[in-house]
């Protein structure tokens, strides 16, 4: 359970920088449910098979998160957190 729990992590601490550089939570909560919603067409169209090479890149826990979700999440995060950049401040 531990890819599954570094995923789930990595998920958040996404979620949390975006909140961050944004300054609202609309963006995260956004992202949230279309995390969200992948998930669950994902658990109805698929049924992962265990006895192939690669089938460790998904959670015993429950059969979605794991290794690769986590690389895709990294992978993701960069692109989202460079897209949302800090608000900028103005100088007075």
């Amino acid at each position: 359970m531990a890819d599954a729990f570094i995923c789930l992590f990595a998920v958040g601490f996404v979620l949390a920088t975006i909140r961050a550089r944004t300054g609202n939570i609309a963006a995260g909560v956004g992202l949230h449910a279309g995390w969200v919603w992948v998930m669950l067409i994902a658990h109805e169209l698929t049924k992962p098979v265990r006895d192939q090479p690669l089938s460790f890149l998904l959670s015993q826990f429950d059969g979605f998160v794991g290794w690769l979700v986590f690389a895709w999440t990294v992978l993701m995060g960069i692109v989202l957190v460079r897209f949302f950049y800090p608000p900028q401040t103005s100088r007075a």
